[in-house]
């Protein structure tokens, strides 16, 4: 059994361009020894070839996965956490569009089941809007991943929810609940209630 460490930060426009601030402030998340860091305003994040991108994974000693429009981000530790696919399509309406992967913890086994992890910034000008991405978000609480290990067997497993968002803040820590060992199937670390998706919308 062992905790793990989820780290969900706004960073007020990334720094707003100052890389010492960026510097400074992805240095005090990597003291904290994070597995899964989910950033929100990685604005700019993505110019001159992901320059930036790549820069804060290096500081944090991460794998990341930079979202549409540069709004949002996951980043990992590859050695506790497999990643098993991504979902670039995650929907119409967004104003700043989610990051949306699925991972699976790696002392679990190549049989556990897989957490869908989406690291989230709403709408903050219209609480209309913030419903409806609320909602759009909770689509991924049925997705399912399909692993045939015969030629006669399928077994499938739910994808367990870790969304994430925060506000301009500080980083949050959150030191997550226990994780299955090998035997049994990776338990949701941070959950939050979802529903099944509209009739006709699959989404990846």
């Amino acid at each position: 059994m062992k905790r793990i460490t989820v780290l969900c930060w706004n960073f007020e426009r990334n720094g707003a361009d100052s890389h010492i601030a960026r510097l400074r402030a992805h240095e005090r998340l990597a003291s904290l020894s994070p597995h899964l860091v989910l950033r929100q305003e990685m604005w700019g994040a993505d110019a001159d070839g992901h320059r930036v991108a790549f820069e804060l994974e290096s500081i944090l000693g991460m794998r990341g996965w930079l979202g549409p429009k540069s709004s949002t981000a996951v980043f990992a530790d590859t050695a506790v956490f497999e990643p098993v696919r991504t979902w670039p399509d995650t929907g119409p309406m967004w104003v700043q569009p989610p990051t949306l992967l699925a991972l699976r913890y790696r002392p679990a086994g190549v049989e556990s089941m897989p957490l869908a992890v989406a690291s989230f910034h709403l709408n903050y000008g219209s609480s209309a809007n913030r419903i409806a991405e609320a909602e759009w978000l909770s689509t991924w609480a049925d997705k399912y991943q399909t692993k045939h290990i015969s030629a006669t067997g399928a077994p499938w497993w739910r994808y367990q929810q870790l969304p994430g968002a925060g506000p301009s803040q500080g980083p949050r820590a959150a030191q997550a609940g226990r994780i299955s060992g090998p035997a049994a199937p990776a338990a949701p670390l941070l959950c939050r209630p979802g529903r099944s998706a509209p009739d006709g919308y699959a989404p990846g």
